[in-house]
């Protein structure tokens, strides 16, 4: 009788999993394009067993966003094999067949609790031919805002600020289309080193952090899209990676403390107003 309830329980505890309900998960990061340069990237993935469907969205709010089907499976080790299928909707207005789908391979790996998914892709054209490859580095989104390591928080300072809204674009309005921004470790020093891209043009390939800081002066575009992208290449002896970020704009100064893990790619996008 005993043996039976051991058995009859095993047997119920099977079809429970069997039969679980889909998990979704949602991974922020960066596409780097060999050769071409690094994107903005996400999956919103549906997971049922080893199989997933689901969706990636590549350059989010630019003016080449696009928003593709993928499906694929998982492996009993969390890694994940997927390609894109399929336009869902995208702003590009050249010819639909010039977009280069994705076929990925994902190892799964965790830093301090954190979730990551880090790997290689190629990319095939409508007619499967290769045209791209490179590799993807996604972040895990998680539901409680203190625990994401791509948040950002107001620095120590008596200028009068909105907080920033912890998503993968953090928009910082400007009054001017010249912008001052200041990038520097208001710490003690330890080694942090980021890669600093605006609309897709390397600013510094390697950014030592120092206290007195490095100045980038951008100009503002109404075409262009006015996106800095802050790459994190080293956390330094201390993780994670601190960086404090001065803007001014029409002599209106704005202060942010970036806390960032290795690898993490942090976007700003700086919007024109009137």
């Amino acid at each position: 009788m005993k043996q039976f309830l051991i058995v009859f329980i095993a047997l119920s505890i099977f079809k429970t999993l069997a039969h679980a309900a889909p998990v979704e998960e949602e991974y922020l990061g960066t596409i780097t394009v060999k050769g071409v340069g690094d994107y903005t990237y996400k999956l919103i993935l549906l997971i049922n067993g080893e199989q997933l469907i689901g969706t990636s969205v590549t350059n989010s709010g630019n003016k080449d966003e696009a928003v593709v089907n993928i499906i694929g499976s998982m492996s009993q080790d969390g890694a994940i094999k997927f390609r894109e299928t399929s336009i869902i909707k995208t702003k590009i207005k050249e010819d639909k067949s010039i977009i280069c789908f994705v076929e990925a391979t994902l190892k799964r790996k965790n830093v301090d609790g954190i979730d990551f998914l880090e790997g290689t892709f190629i990319g095939r054209d409508k007619r499967k031919n290769i045209c791209g490859s490179g590799t993807i580095r996604l972040l895990k989104k998680v539901s409680n805002i203190q625990q994401l390591s791509n948040s950002f928080s107001i620095a120590n300072t008596s200028t009068s600020i909105e907080r920033l809204s912890n998503h993968l674009v953090n928009t910082i309005p400007c009054a001017s289309n010249k912008v001052k921004v200041r990038i520097f470790d208001n710490g003690k020093l330890d080694g942090d080193e980021l890669k600093i891209i605006y609309n897709n043009k390397v600013l510094s390939e390697k950014l030592n952090l120092n206290n007195e800081g490095n100045i980038f002066e951008l100009e503002l575009g109404q075409s262009n899209s006015n996106v800095m992208q802050i790459f994190v290449l080293s956390e330094g002896n201390y993780p994670p990676n601190t960086a404090t970020i001065e803007v001014t704009s029409n002599n209106q100064v704005r202060v942010y403390q970036l806390n960032s893990l290795l690898k993490t790619m942090i976007n700003i996008k700086f919007e024109l107003i009137n």
